[in-house]
């Protein structure tokens, strides 16, 4: 599930990337094109990063537990 959740982010990165690039190179993408793209892969980034911290909280719990 994680490794999905990366590669997730990583995609939606590149797509902004390869729209930013075809600004910069007077392609046909726009702005707002550009900005909605970024804002995904901005969105997914922080998704990544906040189950992250759920998992690390959940092992931290875990390992708090007495057995």
């Amino acid at each position: 599930m994680i490794s999905k959740a990366v590669e997730s982010v990583s995609q939606s990165e590149q797509t902004a990337d390869a729209i930013a690039t075809d600004i910069a190179t007077g392609g046909d993408s726009s702005i707002q094109e550009l900005m909605v793209a970024m804002t995904e892969a901005s969105l997914s980034m922080e998704l990544l990063v906040q189950m992250r911290n759920k998992a690390v909280e959940a092992y931290q719990e875990i390992m708090r537990m007495q057995v």
